[in-house]
């Protein structure tokens, strides 16, 4: 019995170890998958972040954030100054109800936003990433302007007043070149410079990072 008992320890600690073993290396793994994750959503944001270097030398502004972040401000806001708020492709009543959304949430913790807007300044058939080529809405400036009467009846944007304003910068759209806005002749697409021509013709916003 003894020597039966002994053999059914040893068997139990074995498995034991080789469970802990499993759990170990499925635990590195989830967090070499999660870093990755990471990694690529910084620089990501790196890569799309508009600020242009003027802008910064100007502002003195300093920015950390993930690309992306929608629904994550509560899990990184202790380390970030600004979040990306991006509502992808969508129709422009279903956009704006989620950047609010997400500047809401931003606002409560004292974090800043670069917000995606191409919803309202692009026409993207379906709202699928697969229906290029963008093109200018023809409705642009009129949608940009409730999107932005919005933005100063929730105070998220104050008009010469950045540091009140939740919004730091506006971001026109992602990717461009891969959906049919190359640079022409040395030259943003037309398309592209439609689109900031819009923000940029809002008094509300001409003075607004884009």
């Amino acid at each position: 019995m003894a020597t039966l008992f002994g053999v059914l320890i040893r068997r139990s600690l074995a498995v034991a170890r080789t469970h802990n073993q499993e759990k170990k290396e499925m635990n590195r793994k989830n967090c070499t998958r999660e870093n990755l994750k990471l990694y690529i959503r910084i620089l990501a944001l790196a890569a799309m972040v508009t600020i242009s270097a003027v802008s910064l030398a100007q502002t003195d502004t300093k920015v950390f954030a993930y690309f992306a972040n929608n629904t994550f401000v509560s899990e990184n806001y202790d380390h970030t100054n600004v979040t990306h708020v991006w509502a992808g492709l969508s129709d422009p009543n279903v956009a704006s109800a989620e950047i609010m959304r997400e500047l809401s949430d931003a606002k409560s913790r004292g974090v800043k936003a670069i917000v995606s807007v191409e919803s309202f300044l692009f026409d993207v058939g379906s709202g699928s990433v697969s229906d290029c080529p963008f093109r200018l809405r023809a409705n642009a400036a009129n949608l940009w302007s409730a999107f932005v009467d919005e933005l100063l009846a929730r105070q998220f944007l104050v008009p010469g007043d950045p540091s009140n304003s939740t919004v730091l910068a506006f971001y026109p759209v992602d990717e461009p070149e891969l959906c049919g806005l190359k640079d022409q002749n040395g030259q943003a697409h037309p398309a592209i410079l439609n689109a900031v021509s819009t923000i940029k013709n809002n008094p509300a916003t001409a003075n607004v990072i884009s």
